[in-house]
Protein backbone atom coordinates (compact mmCIF):
# COMPACT_ATOMS: atom_id res chain seq x y z
CA UNK A 1 0.00 0.00 0.00
CA UNK A 2 1.53 3.41 -1.24
CA UNK A 3 1.07 6.28 0.73
CA UNK A 4 1.02 10.34 -0.56
CA UNK A 5 -0.03 13.72 0.50
CA UNK A 6 -2.86 15.61 -1.14
CA UNK A 7 -3.54 18.99 1.03
CA UNK A 8 -4.37 18.46 4.62
CA UNK A 9 -5.17 14.72 3.42
CA UNK A 10 -2.70 11.73 3.60
CA UNK A 11 -3.51 9.45 0.67
CA UNK A 12 -3.19 5.53 0.47
CA UNK A 13 -3.54 3.70 -2.28
CA UNK A 14 -4.89 0.41 -1.72
CA UNK A 15 -3.98 -0.76 -5.19
CA UNK A 16 -1.99 0.73 -8.37
CA UNK A 17 -5.01 -1.30 -10.73
CA UNK A 18 -6.86 0.93 -12.66
CA UNK A 19 -10.36 0.67 -11.82
CA UNK A 20 -12.76 0.11 -14.65
CA UNK A 21 -15.96 2.12 -14.64
CA UNK A 22 -19.07 1.53 -16.65
CA UNK A 23 -18.79 5.35 -16.90
CA UNK A 24 -14.93 6.05 -17.18
CA UNK A 25 -14.92 6.77 -20.97
CA UNK A 26 -17.98 9.13 -20.55
CA UNK A 27 -16.29 10.88 -17.27
CA UNK A 28 -13.04 11.12 -19.31
CA UNK A 29 -14.95 12.92 -22.31
CA UNK A 30 -16.89 15.71 -20.29
CA UNK A 31 -13.75 16.54 -18.33
CA UNK A 32 -11.92 17.46 -21.81
CA UNK A 33 -15.00 19.26 -23.11
CA UNK A 34 -15.10 21.10 -19.63
CA UNK A 35 -11.28 22.10 -20.19
CA UNK A 36 -11.78 23.06 -23.86
CA UNK A 37 -10.67 26.48 -24.46
CA UNK A 38 -10.52 27.10 -21.15
CA UNK A 39 -6.38 27.98 -20.90
CA UNK A 40 -5.14 26.85 -17.71
CA UNK A 41 -8.80 25.44 -16.74
CA UNK A 42 -8.64 22.37 -14.34
CA UNK A 43 -12.03 20.13 -14.32
CA UNK A 44 -13.02 16.83 -12.09
CA UNK A 45 -15.69 14.95 -12.42
CA UNK A 46 -17.05 12.25 -10.32
CA UNK A 47 -20.36 9.68 -9.79
CA UNK A 48 -20.96 7.79 -7.33
CA UNK A 49 -20.54 3.68 -7.03
CA UNK A 50 -22.48 2.64 -4.15
CA UNK A 51 -19.79 4.00 -1.23
CA UNK A 52 -17.05 4.20 -3.54
CA UNK A 53 -16.22 7.56 -5.93
CA UNK A 54 -15.05 7.06 -9.46
CA UNK A 55 -13.47 10.53 -10.09
CA UNK A 56 -11.21 11.74 -13.11
CA UNK A 57 -7.38 11.38 -11.44
CA UNK A 58 -5.10 14.94 -11.17
CA UNK A 59 -3.54 15.82 -14.46
CA UNK A 60 0.14 14.77 -14.61
CA UNK A 61 3.08 17.92 -15.62
CA UNK A 62 2.43 17.04 -19.44
CA UNK A 63 -1.35 16.42 -19.60
CA UNK A 64 -0.96 14.99 -23.32
CA UNK A 65 -2.40 11.24 -22.79
CA UNK A 66 -5.64 9.99 -22.02
CA UNK A 67 -7.64 10.57 -18.76
CA UNK A 68 -7.55 8.55 -15.88
CA UNK A 69 -9.97 7.31 -13.41
CA UNK A 70 -9.19 6.37 -10.17
CA UNK A 71 -11.26 5.37 -7.31
CA UNK A 72 -11.50 6.56 -3.58
CA UNK A 73 -13.02 3.73 -1.96
CA UNK A 74 -12.88 5.27 1.57
CA UNK A 75 -12.66 8.96 3.08
CA UNK A 76 -12.15 9.92 6.54
CA UNK A 77 -12.77 14.02 7.17
CA UNK A 78 -11.97 13.56 11.03
CA UNK A 79 -8.67 11.62 10.46
CA UNK A 80 -7.96 13.08 7.26
CA UNK A 81 -7.23 10.14 5.05
CA UNK A 82 -8.13 8.85 1.59
CA UNK A 83 -8.05 5.56 0.93
CA UNK A 84 -7.80 5.18 -3.23
CA UNK A 85 -7.66 2.41 -5.97
CA UNK A 86 -5.93 3.24 -8.95
CA UNK A 87 -1.96 4.56 -10.53
CA UNK A 88 -2.68 8.34 -10.03
CA UNK A 89 -2.96 10.82 -7.39
CA UNK A 90 -6.25 12.57 -6.74
CA UNK A 91 -7.25 15.76 -7.71
CA UNK A 92 -6.79 18.59 -5.19
CA UNK A 93 -11.04 19.31 -5.00
CA UNK A 94 -11.48 15.37 -4.21
CA UNK A 95 -12.28 15.69 -0.63
CA UNK A 96 -14.84 18.44 -1.55
CA UNK A 97 -16.11 15.89 -3.43
CA UNK A 98 -16.07 13.15 -0.84
CA UNK A 99 -17.59 15.52 1.71
CA UNK A 100 -20.58 16.37 -0.71
CA UNK A 101 -21.15 12.69 -1.22
CA UNK A 102 -20.90 12.36 2.75
CA UNK A 103 -24.07 15.16 3.31
CA UNK A 104 -26.44 14.48 0.22
CA UNK A 105 -27.21 11.04 -0.48
CA UNK A 106 -29.41 12.85 -3.03
CA UNK A 107 -26.27 13.51 -5.29
CA UNK A 108 -24.95 10.47 -7.65
CA UNK A 109 -22.57 13.31 -9.39
CA UNK A 110 -20.80 16.13 -9.15
CA UNK A 111 -18.62 18.18 -11.81
CA UNK A 112 -16.18 21.37 -10.44
CA UNK A 113 -13.95 23.77 -12.35
CA UNK A 114 -11.14 25.64 -11.44
CA UNK A 115 -10.51 28.70 -13.77
CA UNK A 116 -8.23 31.49 -12.78
CA UNK A 117 -10.25 33.63 -15.36
CA UNK A 118 -13.48 33.04 -12.69
CA UNK A 119 -13.74 35.85 -10.26
CA UNK A 120 -12.19 34.48 -6.90
CA UNK A 121 -15.59 34.63 -4.36
CA UNK A 122 -15.09 35.89 -1.27
CA UNK A 123 -18.99 36.89 0.03
CA UNK A 124 -19.43 33.86 2.76
CA UNK A 125 -22.78 33.52 4.14
CA UNK A 126 -23.94 34.16 7.97
CA UNK A 127 -23.94 30.33 8.96
CA UNK A 128 -20.18 30.22 7.29
CA UNK A 129 -19.12 33.33 9.85
CA UNK A 130 -21.23 31.79 12.89
CA UNK A 131 -19.50 28.14 12.17
CA UNK A 132 -16.11 29.31 11.97
CA UNK A 133 -16.33 31.96 14.89
CA UNK A 134 -18.16 28.47 16.57
CA UNK A 135 -15.46 25.94 15.15
CA UNK A 136 -12.82 27.86 13.49
CA UNK A 137 -10.10 26.33 15.62
CA UNK A 138 -10.81 22.99 15.47
CA UNK A 139 -12.22 23.19 11.51
CA UNK A 140 -9.69 23.00 8.81
CA UNK A 141 -9.73 25.06 5.84
CA UNK A 142 -10.93 22.65 3.40
CA UNK A 143 -13.32 21.84 6.00
CA UNK A 144 -14.70 25.09 6.04
CA UNK A 145 -15.22 25.25 2.85
CA UNK A 146 -16.76 21.98 2.65
CA UNK A 147 -19.20 23.13 4.83
CA UNK A 148 -20.15 26.73 3.00
CA UNK A 149 -20.43 24.64 -0.67
CA UNK A 150 -23.00 21.95 1.00
CA UNK A 151 -24.95 25.06 2.23
CA UNK A 152 -25.17 26.71 -0.67
CA UNK A 153 -25.67 23.53 -3.13
CA UNK A 154 -28.83 23.69 -0.98
CA UNK A 155 -30.57 26.15 -2.60
CA UNK A 156 -29.09 25.66 -6.04
CA UNK A 157 -27.26 22.56 -7.60
CA UNK A 158 -24.32 24.94 -9.07
CA UNK A 159 -22.13 26.61 -6.45
CA UNK A 160 -18.89 29.20 -6.39
CA UNK A 161 -16.63 27.72 -4.03
CA UNK A 162 -15.29 30.42 -1.89
CA UNK A 163 -11.72 31.80 -1.80
CA UNK A 164 -11.10 29.71 -5.26
CA UNK A 165 -11.67 30.54 -8.96
CA UNK A 166 -13.91 27.31 -9.06
CA UNK A 167 -17.27 26.32 -9.58
CA UNK A 168 -19.14 23.01 -8.51
CA UNK A 169 -22.27 21.05 -9.83
CA UNK A 170 -24.07 18.57 -8.37
CA UNK A 171 -26.61 16.30 -10.65
CA UNK A 172 -27.78 13.24 -10.88
CA UNK A 173 -25.72 11.65 -13.99
CA UNK A 174 -22.32 13.11 -15.06
CA UNK A 175 -23.69 14.83 -17.97
CA UNK A 176 -25.96 16.65 -16.01
CA UNK A 177 -23.95 18.21 -13.79
CA UNK A 178 -21.60 18.81 -16.35
CA UNK A 179 -24.11 21.05 -18.26
CA UNK A 180 -25.40 22.72 -15.07
CA UNK A 181 -21.32 23.91 -14.88
CA UNK A 182 -21.13 24.72 -18.78
CA UNK A 183 -24.15 26.76 -18.22
CA UNK A 184 -23.30 28.79 -14.64
CA UNK A 185 -19.43 29.44 -16.05
CA UNK A 186 -20.99 30.64 -19.06
CA UNK A 187 -23.40 33.13 -16.91
CA UNK A 188 -20.57 33.85 -14.83
CA UNK A 189 -18.08 35.18 -17.39
CA UNK A 190 -20.75 37.28 -19.77
CA UNK A 191 -21.46 39.19 -16.58
CA UNK A 192 -17.88 40.13 -15.90
CA UNK A 193 -17.80 41.22 -19.44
Amino acid sequence: MGVGRLGHFTVFFASRDEPHHPLAEQLASLKSKLEEGGGAAKASLSVRNGRRIAITAMNDADESGPCRIIEIADYDPARGSMLVIGDAAPPQDAALHASIYSARRDVFSIASIEDPHLPCETAVSQDYRQRHEELGHILTPDAEIAFEVISRLRYDPCAAVPYCNMLIAVGADPKEASDLLVGQRARVMRSRT
